[in-house]
């Protein structure tokens, strides 16, 4: 009698155990945006630095980022791909706006930046593990749009 066949391999190669990207995902994304922006408001004091006025360039940097967040809001509602790409950039841009605003004296540091620091740091690795982990949405042209 001969052995029975010992069952393929079921480990699958490096690189293909990717998520799908699903309207939940995106979802989640696109509410923790917000609540990570209402959640530095709520945290952060009236300016008490040194310049409490803040320097035109760290305002126009600040309403970039804003818009920025606003649009991958909107396109992570609409379950688009390159909301995540948009969401990562203006997250990383908060966390460089939280690290800038004691450095230009507008702010003096305190446990609200590590706060802000926190909430921040961990909304950009999400929206990062969202990018590395997930797969774009199979079946549009530009493979940017879930098709449902």
């Amino acid at each position: 009698m001969r052995a029975p066949a010992s069952p393929p391999d079921e480990r699958r190669p490096r690189g293909t155990d990717r998520w799908q990207f699903t309207p939940a995902k995106s979802w989640s994304l696109a509410a923790a945006v917000p609540v990570a922006l209402a959640i530095a408001v709520v945290v952060e004091p009236e300016a008490n630095g040194p310049e409490p006025i803040a320097p035109i360039w760290l305002d126009t940097l600040a309403v970039l980022t804003l818009m920025a967040a606003v649009l991958a809001v909107g396109l992570l509602v609409a379950v688009e791909w390159s909301g995540v790409w948009i969401a990562t950039f203006s997250n990383a841009g908060m966390v460089l706006l939280t690290a800038l605003c004691p450095v230009s004296g507008h702010h003096v540091s305190g446990t609200y930046t590590y706060v802000q620091f926190a909430v921040f740091g961990a909304l950009t690795a999400a929206s990062l593990l969202v990018l590395i982990r997930c797969r774009p949405p199979a079946g549009s042209r530009d493979g940017s749009r879930l098709v449902v």
